[in-house]
């Protein structure tokens, strides 16, 4: 089973739309450059892939995860609560969201 750098599953493929085949090819590409740690690259194509299916579940949370590594807690959070709206089951999604709104709470620790 594919896992992202945070050790979770991917959330559902099921992109929907005309073409799910290459739908589901760029968020399997999305997801890959999310696992390699990637995170410019995955929101990128997850941004292309929301371009074509703006409800995917799944491009919204890789975004939400990749804009969170990147610090980026607006889009961050946009994306995950988007996810979260789109898959209120999906734990992942939940814990995902939880750990972006604890970050936006903290403040920053300058060494």
């Amino acid at each position: 089973m594919i896992r992202l750098a945070d050790g979770s599953r991917p959330v559902s493929t099921d992109a929907g739309g005309p073409d799910v085949s290459e739908s589901a090819d760029r968020y399997a590409r999305a997801l890959d450059a999310c696992q390699r740690g990637q995170w410019l690259a995955a929101i990128e194509l997850a941004a292309d892939l929301l371009a074509q299916s703006p409800e995917h579940a799944g491009a919204h949370y890789i975004a939400g995860m990749a804009s969170l590594e990147l610090g980026r807690m607006p889009a961050a959070l946009g994306h995950l609560n988007r996810a979260a709206m789109l898959e209120p089951g999906r734990v992942q999604i939940a814990v995902a969201r939880a750990r972006a709104l604890s970050m936006a709470q903290m403040p920053a620790l300058d060494a």
